[in-house]
Formats: C-alpha cells, sequence, structure tokens
C-alpha cells in the first residue's frame, strides 16, 4: 500500500504541472492577442493620418502654387514620397488581414487618381477633381469602417469625421 502513497504524489505532481502548464499557455495566447489588436490598431491609425496628411499636403500645395504647370506637377508629386505614406502602406501590406490590406491599397489608389488630375493641370474645383476626390473620399470611409469592424468597434457611416 505504500506505493499507493507514491503513485497519488506523482499523478497529484503530474495534475499540477499540467494545469500550470495549461493556465500559462492560456494567459499567454490572451497577451499575444491584445498585443497584435494593439498593433493594428496603431497601424490602423497610422495609415488613415497618413492618407489624411497626404491629401492635405495635395490640396495645400494646389492652393499655394503660382508658377508654371511644370512646378505643380513636381510638387504633387513629391508629396508622396515626403508625407511617409509609401512606407506605411507596405507596413499595412504586411500585417493587416486581407481584406483591410486591400481596401487599404484600394484607398491609397484612389489618392493617387485625384493626385494625377492635379498633375494634369485640373484644379481643386474641376469636374474631373471632383470626380476622383469624392471616390478616394468614399473609399477612405469604407476603409475606416472596415478597420473598426476589424477592431470590434461599431462603424461610423458615410459622412462622419470627414477625411
Amino acid at each position: 500500500m505504500e506505493w499507493l502513497a507514491a503513485v497519488g504524489a506523482v499523478v497529484g505532481g503530474a495534475i499540477g504541472i499540467v494545469a500550470t502548464l495549461l493556465a500559462d499557455q492560456l494567459q499567454w495566447r490572451r497577451a499575444r492577442g491584445t498585443e497584435r489588436e494593439q498593433n493594428l490598431r496603431d497601424m490602423y491609425a497610422e495609415f488613415l493620418t497618413a492618407l489624411t496628411k497626404t491629401s492635405g499636403m495635395l490640396r495645400a500645395a494646389v492652393l499655394a502654387h503660382s508658377g508654371p504647370a511644370n512646378t505643380l506637377d513636381a510638387a504633387v508629386t513629391g508629396i508622396f514620397r515626403e508625407s511617409g505614406i509609401y512606407e506605411v502602406r507596405y507596413r499595412l501590406s504586411l500585417v493587416a488581414p486581407v481584406r483591410i490590406a486591400r481596401a487599404g491599397e484600394a484607398t491609397f489608389a484612389a489618392l493617387r487618381h485625384a493626385r494625377d488630375e492635379l498633375r494634369a493641370g485640373h484644379g481643386l474645383c474641376s469636374p474631373e477633381y471632383e470626380e476622383k476626390w469624392q471616390i478616394y473620399r468614399a473609399r477612405m470611409h469604407e476603409l475606416r469602417d472596415l478597420m473598426r469592424v476589424e477592431l470590434g468597434v461599431p462603424p461610423l457611416g458615410d459622412g462622419e469625421f470627414e477625411a
């Protein structure tokens, strides 16, 4: 019967070890999920900020421009490099879920198309630019709402917090 006490102690110890390992594993998974969510939240905010900054810089460059058309072309082309949006776009494509990455790329492309209208000499009030600007805004709202849903926050819908 002495061996029964020894077996009981070993089994009890094994159960304790397994329970501790399972608890640690669960805690690690929770912490990892929280860290990933925070990283996504930061990345989403950074990308939306870069889009907004770039669009604002484009509009400001057009309003401030008074020289020949070719200098405006160079200025608005350079804004995409200066704003840092390319770098943020690449980081988003690495960490975001596929549907967010695709929506981010579509929003970026829409902003680039609006920029191309400015490069072509169309002003901020031109129908050509306005059409592209509205497409960009719609894509921006879609992207923002997809990001919110991904983070477990209800979408805002169109027209809220203009970009």
